[in-house]
């Protein structure tokens, strides 16, 4: 846990709200960092490729001077591409998914990324406890190929979809547990995966029961990051379909909840709400939370 928790130190920034947005690298990584401080943000999430390719295009020479130039005192985390499975049951979906996570790592260093941010993917017709063990040897697999010593991995909890795991915090526990790598690993509390794999955390009673589960199960030394999404679909429904904050079916009160809980004060929190055109709706999101902020 020790490198973890220096990386948790090194990150936090008391004197501000660490709040952001998953933005676009269009034009090159740095380009996103401009856009996150025309948004006021202090957090930012992005991919470190075309996230729908499996090919990976070389990082051009001056591409991590500039990124370093700008990002002062920003918290960056990277998000792993949607094409990577590590407990596929595909065997060469597996090969390319360490391959490509272990290059995703690599540029995390390149960049200087402290987190980044993993889903744990799907079983396929795995037993469950199979699909962990399964993920977890391909994990291990990728951050020793990638050699990479100073980037958290934050495990993302997930909805439940049909195969899925990660959506159980025991599942993200028995992870942790199985790696050869436990220093290297935290936990990304995503509100609507959480919410639609049946943890309740709509108002004060619920959240401290959820967050004490947690605690209990998994450590809340481990939880690194958030994401701040509401949930277009109930409780239990095993939906992964955000939608704006406040708007949905977990309502305002769980993410005044959050933002206001002081073991959190230095964790990264970031939305992922739907877009629409230009930053209209980033900006929305960000001054609701913004404004649950109290004292």
């Amino acid at each position: 846990m020790i490198l973890l928790q220096e990386m948790k130190k090194q990150c936090k920034k008391s004197e501000t709200i660490l709040l952001g947005v998953h933005l676009s690298i269009q034009g090159g990584l740095y380009k996103a960092i401009d856009r996150a401080y025309e948004l006021k943000c202090s957090v930012l999430q992005l991919f470190t490729h075309n996230p729908r390719q499996w090919a990976v295009s070389p990082v051009k020479e001056d591409d991590p001077v500039l990124f370093q130039q700008k990002r002062g005192a920003l918290l960056v985390a990277g998000h792993t591409s949607y094409l990577i499975n590590l407990a596929s049951g595909n065997k060469e979906v597996q090969e390319k998914s360490i391959s490509l996570f272990s290059k995703e790592l690599e540029r995390a260093e390149l960049f200087s990324l402290p987190y980044v941010i993993l889903h744990p993917g799907s079983t396929g017709e795995s037993k469950e406890r199979e699909a962990l063990q399964l993920f977890t040897h391909n994990l291990d697999m990728a951050i020793g190929k990638s050699r990479n010593r100073k980037t958290i991995v934050l495990l993302e909890t997930t909805a439940g979809q049909k195969g899925s795991i990660g959506y159980r915090f025991e599942h993200l526990r028995d992870i942790t547990g199985y790696s050869s790598f436990q220093e290297k690993l935290g936990v990304c509390f995503d509100t609507c995966h959480v919410f639609a794999a049946g943890y309740d955390i709509r108002n004060e009673e619920s959240y401290n029961r959820t967050m004490d589960i947690f605690h209990r199960i998994i450590g809340i030394d481990r939880l690194c990051f958030f994401h701040l999404n509401d949930a277009l679909n109930p409780l239990g429904s095993n939906k992964d379909r955000h939608t704006h904050i406040g708007k949905g079916k977990i309502g305002n009160e769980a993410f005044r909840l959050i933002m206001n809980d002081r073991r959190f004060e230095g964790t990264g929190k970031c939305i992922e709400t739907p877009k629409g055109d230009g930053t209209a709706l980033d900006r929305k999101n960000l001054a609701r939370l913004r404004k649950m902020v109290e004292g």
